[in-house]
Formats: C-alpha cells, sequence, structure tokens
C-alpha cells in the first residue's frame, strides 16, 4: 500500500498564542500586535492560519447581534465627511439586480460608508426593489429607484453586477440617468466566485473583529433575516447580505464634500 510523503513523521504544531494567552514568538510578535492582526482578519482565519484550528466551514455564522446600531447620518464640512464621531473617508454603492418581481431572486442596492482611520464599516442603507408583476419596464423602473437611490444621499458611482440580467442594466440606467439629467459614473462588475464564499470573505472579518456598523433604518431591513439565517453551505435568500458584501469588496470612491455644511438623510416614507 503506497503511503503519503510524509507518513511517519511527527507533526509539530505551534500556534501564535500558547494556553496561557502568551506570544510564542513575543520578539517578533507582542500580543498588542497579536490582536491588531485578529481584529484585522476575523477569527476564522486567524484560527486556521495563526493558531493552526481549522473552523469547518459549515460551522460559520454571521450573527447579526455584533453589528453596532447607530443613528447617524453623514455630514461633510470644510474638507472632511463625518458620521458621528467617525470621519469618512470613502464610500461605496453596489446594485446587484434582478428582475425585481415578486418571485424573483431579490434586487438590491446597497450604500456603504468606511473610515480610512478605524477601519469600521458603516451599512448605512439597503434599497430593497420590488416592481409591479404589471409591469411593462421593470428595469427602467428599478433603475430610476437606484437614481433615486444615488440622488437622496448625493452620491454619483454605483457598481452593477453585470452577470446575467445585469448585462442590461448599465446602458438602462445610463438612459434614464441622461433623461434625469444625473450624472453618474457605472462601474460593471462581474463576479466569479461563488456567492456563499463572497458573502462570508467580505463580511465575517470585518463583522467578528467589532468593526461592522449599521444604521438603525437598516435594522428593521430584511438583511438582518438574511444574516441570522445564513449557512455557508446551505440555500439562502441572501440577496441584501451579496449587496453588501460586493459593496466592501468593489472599489472604493472618495466622498464628495462641498464648501458649506451638508447634511445628508434619507427620506423613508417612499414606495417603489
Amino acid at each position: 500500500m503506497k503511503q503519503g510523503f510524509l507518513h511517519g513523521f511527527d507533526i509539530l504544531k505551534i500556534p501564535i498564542v500558547d494556553e496561557n494567552g502568551n506570544s510564542n514568538w513575543p520578539e517578533v510578535f507582542s500580543i498588542d500586535a497579536i490582536n491588531r492582526m485578529r481584529d484585522r482578519v476575523g477569527i476564522r482565519l486567524f484560527m486556521s492560519q495563526m493558531m493552526l484550528e481549522v473552523i469547518p466551514i459549515e460551522k460559520i455564522r454571521l450573527d447579526p447581534n455584533r453589528l453596532i446600531e447607530y443613528d447617524s447620518e453623514l455630514i461633510t464640512y470644510r474638507g472632511e465627511g463625518r458620521l458621528g464621531q467617525y470621519s469618512i473617508s470613502n464610500y461605496s454603492v453596489y446594485w446587484d439586480p434582478s428582475s425585481g418581481r415578486a418571485r424573483a431572486d431579490g434586487s438590491v442596492c446597497a450604500l456603504l460608508f468606511f473610515d480610512a482611520v478605524s477601519k469600521n464599516v458603516f451599512i448605512h442603507d439597503v434599497l430593497y426593489i420590488r416592481v409591479s408583476d404589471d409591469d411593462l419596464y421593470p428595469m427602467k423602473t428599478q433603475c430610476r429607484a437606484v437614481l433615486n437611490f444615488l440622488r437622496r444621499y448625493d452620491l454619483n458611482v454605483v457598481g452593477i453586477e453585470v452577470n446575467g440580467v445585469g448585462s442590461a442594466i448599465p446602458e438602462i440606467l445610463r438612459q434614464e440617468a441622461k433623461i434625469e439629467h444625473f450624472q453618474i459614473s457605472i462601474v460593471p462588475i462581474i463576479n466569479h466566485e461563488k456567492k456563499e464564499l463572497r458573502i462570508m470573505d467580505a463580511i465575517e472579518p470585518i463583522l467578528s473583529s467589532g468593526k461592522m456598523y449599521v444604521n438603525n433604518r437598516v435594522m428593521d431591513s430584511n438583511l438582518i433575516t438574511e444574516m441570522s439565517e445564513f449557512n455557508p453551505i446551505g440555500k439562502n435568500k441572501d440577496d441584501g447580505m451579496d449587496a453588501v458584501a460586493g459593496a466592501m469588496r468593489m472599489q472604493k470612491s472618495a466622498i464628495r464634500v462641498r464648501g458649506v455644511r451638508q447634511v445628508f438623510s434619507a427620506k423613508t416614507d417612499f414606495k417603489v
């Protein structure tokens, strides 16, 4: 019987932290440095790469109780953007489109803000778009909803997943933006990775390190239910999380700062 290449060898495992919580290599990795590393990469990657203990993928969960709720709106003033006590440097808006019909996958647009100093991520708003089954132009209706979403926050860059049904969206969105005299920049994005892995790799490290914030308006959305029910090896209703993950992974845009003080807030009494 053919033996494995390392058959008969002993395995030596020395994790970065010993059983007493001390660094095994203090001259290279201080406890503070180790803690910063854990915060940066998240528990799952830290345990597998630095503690040599692999967490089975089926045991990974995205606990919405780890989200930190806030109610601030973005303020831009004198060369900076602020969200409460945090300085906001960048944003991303990502649209994961579908037909928008009642029985189809969700069509979702997510807005995230980023603090380049603290590395915090702020899920500021998530738009779930539904159109009537009687709508003869569902894509135009959705594009107008996304334009209104961008205008509400005075933003003009949106990433769009162009796999499948999304392939026609950029041109329709440009036409609608032209009609409304709205200057827009569209970033087409093609995804090749499995959706569950995209979501887990983007969200889990930030969530587990306590750096993911969520506006209180999002707490009433489907996103929280999606997170609580997420299973990386099962079938999920995860369209909102896919949009959030897409916004985290795409190229960030700089906050547009005006010469006068502005407060950007959402009107939540609208219907699509």
